[in-house]
């Protein structure tokens, strides 16, 4: 061949020799791609899968129409009570001053009280709905003609088919309670709300009225029997009196609870009896601080009779006074203090046997026996004043107890008078009590019966309340589109194709020199006539863009010899290879290059088509006869000059037979004298072996891939295999890439160009 292949490159311009001796570490190297790296990449998804999501969420919006129109409409009505407080309802009405927790006590007990079976099964059989569907289907079999207190099993059902209806709120910051019902009948909801309600009202009347008469009957009685024994109390007081002479005596205290009843009486006895008292409170303690000191002394540790001298002074002890040993005891103790100080400091400097140091010791010891002296006798003093104080506390209570005798003859008929006095006044006081709330109850009985009152009555509604269409269609919608957006992300991420040219380089490692957009109809196919290329019918679209940048990258990758031979080939079949062959040489040859176009697809040819022409007398026929000057078999393109096409001819037995021998090398030699490109579409690689061989004959290979149809594993296999050949791979062509994945913009064409759509 006339050109090296090691001096094809990449269009950043990497040698593909050391692209290929590098590939194998870039794979272990990289790690696999990630599926989404930006936002962008989301959207895609979105907008790849927009038709699967739109049609799901429609599906679910007319699953959700049709649920609605085959469910049977029910409605709601609505009762309104309101709760009047205790307080407003004595005064009459008006605002109320009960704290906000009670009131709120007070409707949620009302709330549960009328969800309870009770109320339901009294409105149940006051309005009969039994006779209504659907309640009728709550009738067991076994209990047909049974009343509802004989038929546990139709009770059951029903309640729990009425309590499934109902609904008891309050309305938040009030003392209003809703009363919901729904039902298939509007009449029957309305019915229900309002029996319900009426019925609660009634039974709490009821039972406000039983609870009244209970406690009047209970006043009442009791009543009758504090009049009898406050007669009895106040007769046994006036007998006392006339017999204890005491009839005199003036008595105090009128309520139980406050002082009670006193007896006013003065005399000598009960004086003489105070002033006792008095005497002995003060012994006690004199005779408690007395004790206390001792009992602390009795340690006869320095610093506690130190500490307690001037508590002793205050009561009123002598033992420890600041005139008796205390001073002497403080003298004592601070030359201790000196003593061991000094001994401290020379047993330092001279050691223990150092005769000052003996001189000290002895010292301390005299000054030690001498505090010992003196606490033995502050304790002693301190024990003989407690005893004197005790002595004193001794007699106090022994002429305490003769002077006790002589007041509790005394006092004996005083206190009975005391305690007759106490109990005909609390006699009385509880008669009085009993009759003002035995009047008291029967003015409100009748005012508390009036606490619950309907403020609006449930009315017959129009428009049914279930099924909501707005909600349902629009939760149906959401949910629509949630399950759209799941499904479209798992179909995407089992989606082992290639999809983006970056899906490809992670894959192989190679290159993408262009991805080219879908065609108008979504279709990857041209029509197969002569003008049939954008590059001649639309040179300023997106399309005829991707087909001159890709011929750029050829250039800017390819050597400056002409003569360039390059095969054009894809991992299988519909790939649009043929295509991009054919429209790639109308891209090379409006640059001024001569090229040539050779049908090597002796299996399926299709090149003949774009130049209507008839496929015979091409190469297939020039190998089989082993000619290698072909000019007479060469056809040019009925609107480019410098564009010729080699027709593949008829289709031969064995197609790779013919590639291996020396006719085609010869051939290719031969053309590259007459032309700067030729460009070689081959079959398939994966199918048959035919690319492989060719692929063996020429200076670069350019596979083609096809966007969300070539599988990541079919993509590595063909470069695999296009890599042993040795011909380098000088890019990859994404063909069919969706127009929503790609950015190709029509610059500077007029208006009107850039409304043609290219998906």
């Amino acid at each position: 061949m006339a050109l090296l292949r090691s001096e094809w490159q990449t269009p950043n311009g990497q040698r593909q020799s050391d692209l290929q001796h590098h590939r194998v570490l870039d794979a272990a190297s990289h790690a696999a791609p990630e599926q989404y790296e930006s936002l962008s990449d989301l959207l895609a998804v979105l907008r790849r899968y927009r038709g699967m999501i739109a049609l799901i969420t429609l599906s679910m919006v007319l699953l959700a129409f049709l649920a609605c129109l085959l469910l049977t409409p029910k409605y709601n009505s609505v009762a309104t009570l309101e709760i009047i407080p205790d307080d407003a309802s004595a005064a009459g009405g008006g605002s109320s001053g009960a704290p906000t927790s009670d009131v709120k006590t007070e409707v949620t007990t009302d709330v549960t009280i009328l969800q309870n079976s009770t109320l339901a099964l009294q409105t149940i059989d006051k309005l009969n709905l039994l006779s209504h569907v659907p309640y009728k289907r709550t009738i067991d079999k076994k209990e047909i003609g049974r009343p509802l207190d004989q038929a546990p099993l139709t009770r059951q059902k029903l309640l729990k088919m009425f309590e499934a209806s109902l609904k008891a709120e309050p309305v938040e910051d009030s003392r209003l309670i809703q009363v919901t019902f729904r039902d298939r009948d509007p009449v029957v909801a309305a019915s229900v709300a309002n029996t319900l309600s009426e019925m609660f009202i009634e039974d709490y009347v009821q039972r406000r009225l039983q609870s009244s008469s209970q406690f009047s009957f209970w006043l009442n009685k009791e009543l009758e029997g504090s009049k009898k024994r406050l007669q009895e109390s106040e007769q046994a007081l006036a007998d006392f009196q006339r017999s204890s002479g005491l009839a005199g005596i003036n008595l105090g205290g009128t309520i139980p609870g406050s002082e009670g009843v006193t007896v006013e009486s003065h005399n000598a006895v009960v004086d003489r009896l105070n002033a006792l008292n008095q005497e002995l409170d003060t012994a006690e303690a004199n005779r408690i601080s007395s004790e206390g000191v001792y009992r602390l002394l009795k340690d006869q540790s320095p610093e506690v009779v130190l500490g307690l001298g001037p508590i002793a002074s205050l009561v009123g002890g002598s033992a420890i006074g600041q005139t008796g040993g205390l001073d002497l005891l403080r003298t004592l103790r601070a030359q201790q203090v000196a003593l061991k100080v000094q001994y401290a400091d020379l047993e330092t400097k001279y050691g223990a046997k150092n005769p000052r140091l003996i001189e000290l010791h002895n010292q301390m010891d005299t000054i030690n026996s001498s505090i010992k002296i003196e606490l033995d006798n502050i304790t002693a003093r301190a024990y003989n004043s407690y005893q004197f104080a005790k002595s004193s506390e001794d007699t106090v209570k022994a002429q305490l107890a003769k002077q006790q005798e002589e007041v509790n003859k005394l006092s004996d008929n005083t206190a009975k008078l005391q305690v007759l006095s106490q109990q005909a006044l609390s006699n009385r006081a509880q008669y009085q009590s009993l009759f003002s709330q035995v009047q008291a109850a029967s003015v409100q009985q009748g005012i508390h019966a009036t606490r619950l009152s309907i403020v609006d009555r449930a009315q017959v509604t129009g428009l049914p309340s279930f099924p909501n269409y707005p909600l349902t269609l629009a939760v149906a919608m959401l949910l629509g589109i949630l399950i759209g957006i799941g499904v479209a992300f798992l179909r995407q991420s089992m989606d082992v194709s290639v999809t983006l040219p970056r899906d490809v380089e992670m894959a192989v490692h190679s290159p993408v020199l262009a991805f080219l957009p879908l065609f108008s109809g979504k279709t990857a196919e041209l029509s197969t006539s002569s003008n049939a290329s954008a590059l001649l019918s639309q040179p300023d679209s997106p399309l005829a863009e991707a087909f001159r940048v890709l011929r750029t990258a050829l250039m800017m990758s390819s050597p400056a010899e002409p003569g360039k031979t390059l095969l054009i080939t894809s991992p299988l079949g519909s790939d649009g290879k043929t295509t991009i062959v054919y429209n790639l040489g109308i891209a090379l040859a409006q640059q001024g290059s001569r090229v040539l176009l050779i049908d090597g697809d002796l299996r399926h040819a299709d090149l003949h088509h774009y130049f209507d022409i008839v496929n015979q007398n091409g190469l297939s026929d020039a190998l089989e006869a082993q000619q290698t000057d072909v000019q007479a078999r060469l056809k040019t393109h009925p609107s480019v000059e410098n564009l010729v096409l080699l027709p593949a001819g008829a289709r031969p037995g064995l197609p790779s037979e013919l590639f291996t021998g020396p006719t085609l090398d010869l051939l290719v030699t031969e053309m590259r004298k007459e032309f700067d490109w030729i460009l070689i579409d081959s079959p398939p690689v994966l199918p048959v072996a035919d690319a492989a061989v060719l692929a063996a004959k020429v200076d670069a290979i350019l596979p083609v891939v096809r966007a969300g149809i070539t599988s990541r594993a079919d993509l590595q296999s063909m470069n695999q295999l296009l890599e042993r050949t040795g011909a380098p791979i000088v890019g990859y062509v994404l063909n069919g890439v969706p127009q929503s994945s790609t950015r190709l913009h029509s610059y500077g064409s007029p208006r009107s160009a850039r409304k043609g759509s290219y998906a």
